[in-house]
């Protein structure tokens, strides 16, 4: 009986387009989507829409933080900020306590 194939780097995107990955690929393409809207819609403001949208769709696309998309990290400080937060404080710093449990140990040897 031949081991199970275990798959490696589970954690990466599949490549869809080229080097993108489908995340990238639909992000610029509703980037573009929008800026041909611009240039049907209000052509005399074309190079304004390229110059504002295209730096927002590079960042959302391509930029991650802690290997995290810029999208999901945005959304997990919307999360983190209106969450519950529970404050511990102790009288006594952690480092104190340490010394002391130390200290008992090494008394009782």
């Amino acid at each position: 009986m031949q081991p199970a194939i275990v798959p490696k780097f589970i954690e990466r995107e599949a490549r869809i387009l080229g080097p993108f990955t489908f995340r990238q690929t639909a992000i610029i393409a509703f980037g573009g989507g929008i800026v041909a809207i611009v240039k049907f819609l209000y052509p005399q403001y074309l190079i304004w829409a390229i110059v504002i949208i295209a730096p927002i769709v590079i960042l959302l696309a391509f930029v991650k933080i802690d290997d995290v998309n810029i999208i999901e990290y945005f959304f997990r400080v919307f999360l983190f900020s209106f969450q519950k937060k529970v404050y511990l404080w102790s009288s006594k710093s952690i480092f104190e306590q340490k010394e002391r449990k130390f200290q008992k140990e090494i008394s009782k040897k």
